[in-house]
């Protein structure tokens, strides 16, 4: 399993009609990957403040957050649970991550205690965040997502969410789709994910269909449609 991710990551907000519009040219360039339709969950990290959040959506040259994801609809003790710590850098995604069963979280005190008990350079690592950084569950956000891999291009990766949500209560994987919905239900956010460029002829297919990059953070836009909530109350 991957735990080390470098890669350039493009975004799109598209109308349900442009994907499948898109998905209909590039059928042969495409193909579904071997997880391909699943719930993602996401706990995001962030300081009494609401600092990291903030600082992202500044958009710094250099910035960096952490999440506790889980792709799994139904939690057990057996679920697979994802810490990851994203940082980005001129455009660039660096991405680590440790694994564990749902157990273990269950069974200790914090995150950083759990995460300090992996032997591995990129468990200090991310304990080292945890240990210099006062941050705890600040919001929760799912989406459901089909995945698509390149048929040439092995680290050509697109995925498309749909029904992204968020909350700031009941911060746990226990009630899934349970929040504030943040896009139409017609829209749905393309991510294409590799290590290098835009292929060529997907940059023109998308040209064509109209389909043009954003500038677009689930976390930052659930946390400015959260601070527009609480100025009109």
């Amino acid at each position: 399993m991957k735990k080390i991710f470098q890669r350039y990551e493009k975004k799109f907000l598209l109308s349900t009609s442009q994907q499948e519009a898109l998905l209909a040219r590039i059928a042969n360039d495409i193909k579904a990957d071997v997880f391909d339709q699943y719930l993602v969950q996401s706990l995001y990290l962030d300081t009494p403040r609401w600092e990291v959040v903030r600082n992202s959506i500044e958009k710094p040259l250099y910035k960096e957050k952490m999440r506790l994801r889980c792709y799994e609809r139904e939690l057990t003790k057996k679920t697979m649970l994802f810490l990851e710590l994203k940082k980005k850098y001129d455009g660039r995604i660096y991405k680590r991550r440790v694994v564990f069963p749902a157990s273990e979280l269950m069974g200790c005190n914090s995150l950083e205690a759990l995460v300090m008990k992996k032997d591995s350079p990129i468990a200090k690592e991310l304990g080292f965040y945890l240990k210099v950084n006062p941050v705890a569950n600040k919001m929760y956000i799912s989406s459901e997502r089909k995945t698509f891999v390149g048929t040439k291009e092995a680290n050509l990766r697109l995925t498309f969410d749909e029904e992204i949500k968020f909350r700031t209560t009941d911060l746990h994987f226990l009630k899934p789709h349970v929040g504030t919905a943040i896009l139409a239900s017609h829209e749905v956010l393309l991510e294409i994910k590799t290590p290098f460029g835009m292929p060529i002829w997907l940059a023109r297919v998308l040209s064509e269909l109209n389909i043009f990059p954003i500038s677009f953070s689930k976390y930052g836009h659930c946390y400015q449609i959260l601070q527009k909530e609480m100025t009109n109350l």
